[in-house]
């Protein structure tokens, strides 16, 4: 299985954001789109990977979360893709999101 990855956008908490939950250093996150394809038979698979970058004192600490396959559809995973990141979606939140998403749109 082939894969890859481009970067979608980035987002940065805001310090009001960051003073409500007592933070005081930057947080940075950043969206991409990723792909797979299967095999030659079948089409291009899109998924998300979200990497949070916390910047504390002299070190950066990264957390990142990947959902790979979630449609092979690429104008569907561009519109997660934003509702994400205007949400500014953590990766430990990730499945939880989309799995909320999915279930609202059967609903």
């Amino acid at each position: 299985m082939e894969t890859g990855k481009v970067f979608y956008g980035g987002t940065n908490f805001l310090k009001e954001e960051l003073a409500e939950a007592a933070i005081q250093h930057e947080i940075e996150l950043e969206y991409y789109k990723t792909t797979s394809i299967v095999s030659n038979k079948n089409p291009i698979f899109y998924g998300i990977e979200i990497v949070k970058k916390e910047y504390i004192k002299d070190e950066t600490e990264l957390e990142a979360k990947t959902v790979n396959c979630i449609t092979n559809e690429e104008e569907v995973v561009d519109q997660i893709l934003g509702t994400l990141k205007r949400n500014k979606v953590t990766p430990i939140a990730l499945k939880d999101v989309l799995s909320d998403m999915c279930l609202s749109e059967l609903s």
